[in-house]
């Protein structure tokens, strides 16, 4: 069985884990990954929606984390992730019910739009996507800048 709930603290180094050793999110030009106190962080924000997917013996086999940007009713899905031996479960469509009824219940008079960034070569991605309503919207390309 496996049970949907807020990712706590003492999950974020399965997660880091998780997302260093996974091939989808080797396609990125950087190995770039929020470190452990912005994942805290993160996790510990009451707006932000950041849940996983755990078996009963507490190992996490999939996660999902958002970010709501309420000025523009816009919530971003940052990461959504599923196990590869745990696809074709249902558990990426539990973890996509499971940020859109938190976001209902946390602001219930707004209408959100849902925005998910996908790396174009992630065609397994982008499929699982556009299976959950999600249409293609605007390339986009990513620029970053690091400054002290």
């Amino acid at each position: 069985m496996t049970i949907i709930r807020k990712i706590k603290k003492q999950d974020i180094k399965q997660i880091e884990s998780i997302y260093r050793n996974v091939s989808e999110f080797k396609c990125l030009d950087t190995d770039d990954f929020w470190a452990n106190d912005e994942l805290s962080a993160w996790v510990l924000n009451a707006n932000d929606v950041c849940i996983c997917a755990v078996t009963e013996s507490g190992v996490i086999i999939g996660y999902a984390l958002t970010h709501i940007h309420i000025e523009v009713n816009k919530v971003h899905i940052e990461n959504i992730f599923v196990e590869k031996e745990q696809r074709g479960k249902k558990i990426g469509k539990k973890l996509l019910q499971w940020i859109v009824q938190e976001y209902n219940n946390k602001f219930p008079k707004r209408e959100m739009r849902y925005v998910a960034m996908v790396n174009e070569n992630n065609k397994e991605a982008l499929s699982y996507f556009k299976t959950q309503g999600f249409q293609n919207g605007e390339k986009m390309i990513w620029a970053q800048k690091y400054q002290k």
